[in-house]
């Protein structure tokens, strides 16, 4: 399945980098972040908030 994800230019730039299969590198990176940290999927009239390091980054 594909889809549009607007990430910043930065963060693209880190996983084109690493080559070939970037797409799945970054799939991967992100599926392990929710393993991590599984959002809140029963208050779908909230945004949840996600913490990475000091920035925070609502959904």
């Amino acid at each position: 399945m594909s889809r549009e994800v607007l990430t910043d230019a930065d963060i693209v730039a880190a996983f084109r980098e690493t080559g070939d299969g970037w797409e799945t590198r970054m799939n991967d990176a992100l599926r392990a972040f929710l393993k991590e940290h599984p959002l809140d999927t029963n208050n779908a009239s909230r945004k949840p908030a996600l913490h990475m390091g000091n920035q925070e980054i609502t959904t």
